[in-house]
């Protein structure tokens, strides 16, 4: 059997279930600064979570709730139906596959998934858990099957597992999309969990937590969606607690030193780990163990560490939810990035990856040094700040100053003349480089716009909206200072 053509929309017959397909919600276009913004510092990852970065978004859908028991039991016995899928002593592979997907009972006294030899079952009263004692590869094959449930293209070679993120079909969430999902909107100022910075035990299913679920056989999941206060800005509940929740992206500790800031797809491959193997992401912590259950909103973990037992500490806490882009067969190619040699914390992340020299800031990359140096001269109507709009109309006048043709694109003969006698102009001609992000040798208005928006953001610490050339340069009032070099 060609594994690549593991559930394809026109051999899947859709079927009457009893527990309905993921409900997902719109998460709007946008940019965060991603990253740890409390001082937190995991000894264990050595500062996985820095720097602060800028990343900005296109529009998506995520999953409201993990996805429960039931409904990757429906996945199951649809995708057997269809000899997709084959049990062996316990575990659910592909046919003549070597990766597993899950454990059932047979495998694992913690799965909720029975096993009879002809058909699944969920175990124990647990459908509307989380389905738990997964792999990325189940997770992966449950999104081509909802994908081909509703006849969307579907996003992951199964040869391969090569994810096509320029797909609109279901996918788990990149870890910039689960991030900024899980923030739910919070960014003045940022929060250490979905709804807030207070580590309430009353929000989420933590180690700490009291509820009628903690107790008995393990796993200690609650329903989905239980912890109704836990809820964030999106609507999205449980992103803290429960279950950790696996997400598209291998595990680079360094990758925040060199991710691109549209639509970060995540590393081409995963740092190894104790065992000599590469492992992928999962965010939102777990009902197990850490103070809080891991489950800050910054925090990253590879799918290595889930216990003392590692690497072979059961599943018993790893889930998942779904997401799906919208229109990314209109984006620009999105492809997983080259891993590359850089520190984490260096903010100053060249535009090609690696490290720049020491003391000196990369050829071409604008900062927030220059920014607030002219912030006297972008101060059009005197009041003594640049309003963010205020700033990106004097980047359109002087992108008008360049653009001869009025076409809304600067071209290289268009730039190659004398410098535009105002301030944004200087910025247009001395960072074209880093003004043409898609690199076709062009700027769009748009490209200018977005990157002169990004620099405006990066330096408002105050999040005002408004610039004076004192603007703090450390970290807002009241923030710890992050461990230097991390």
């Amino acid at each position: 059997m060609n594994i690549r053509s593991l559930l394809i929309p026109a051999l899947i017959t859709s079927i009457a279930t009893a527990a309905e397909f993921p409900k997902t919600v719109p998460i709007p276009a946008g940019s965060f600064e991603m990253g740890d913004h409390i001082g937190f510092v995991d000894t264990k990852h050595g500062g996985d979570e820095t720097p602060i970065h800028t990343v900005r978004l296109d529009a998506f859908e995520m999953g409201v709730y993990d996805v429960t028991t039931a409904q990757f039991c429906d996945f199951l016995n649809a995708a057997l139906a269809q000899k997709q899928i084959e049990v062996r002593a316990g575990g659910v592979y592909l046919p003549g596959g070597g990766e597993l997907l899950c454990e059932t009972r047979t495998l694992s006294p913690y799965s909720r998934i029975g096993w009879d030899g002809a058909k699944f079952s969920v175990l124990d009263g647990k459908e509307e858990h989380p389905v738990v004692c997964i792999r990325w590869e189940g997770a992966a094959v449950y999104c081509n099957w909802l994908s081909a449930q509703k006849n969307l293209p579907l996003c992951y070679d199964t040869k391969t597992w090569a994810c096509d993120l320029n797909k609109s079909g279901y996918r788990l969430p990149t870890e910039a999309e689960w991030e900024y999902a899980a923030r739910g909107g919070l960014q003045n100022p940022y929060r250490n969990f979905p709804w807030g910075d207070d580590a309430d035990a009353s929000k989420a299913n933590w180690p700490e937590s009291k509820n009628k679920f903690r107790s008995g056989p393990e796993p200690w999941t609650t329903p989905v969606g239980y912890y109704t206060n836990g809820v964030n800005g999106y609507g999205l509940y449980d992103m803290a607690g429960n279950v950790w929740q696996l997400v598209n992206d291998w595990y680079q500790s360094d990758y925040y030193a060199y991710s691109p800031a549209s639509n970060p797809p995540g590393p081409a491959s995963g740092k190894l780990m104790p065992d000599g193997k590469p492992y992928r992401g999962m965010r939102g912590g777990n009902w197990y163990n850490g103070e809080n259950g891991h489950s800050r909103v910054s925090n990253r973990n590879p799918s290595y560490w889930r216990g003392p037992l590692d690497p072979d500490h059961p599943y018993y806490h790893i889930g998942f939810r779904v997401a799906r882009p919208v229109d990314a067969e209109s984006r620009p190619e999105i492809k997983p990035t080259p891993v590359q040699n850089a520190a984490r914390g260096d903010a100053n992340r060249p535009k090609g990856g690696g490290q720049p020299p020491a003391g000196k800031q990369p050829a071409g990359k604008p900062d927030k040094p220059w920014l607030l140096e002219h912030a006297t001269e972008l101060d059009v109507n005197g009041d003594g700040a640049v309003a963010r709009q205020e700033m990106l109309d004097e980047a359109v006048k002087a992108f008008g100053l360049y653009d001869t043709n009025r076409d809304d694109v600067l071209d290289a003969a268009e730039l190659q003349g004398g410098m535009a006698k105002t301030t944004m102009g200087g910025f247009i001609k001395l960072h074209s480089k880093e003004l043409d992000e898609n690199g076709d040798g062009t700027i769009t208005k748009a490209e200018m716009l977005s990157v002169s928006g990004m620099l405006f953001d990066k330096s408002d610490k105050n999040r005002d909206g408004r610039l004076t050339a004192d603007e703090p340069s450390g970290g807002r009032k009241g923030e710890p200072k992050k461990a230097e070099g991390l």
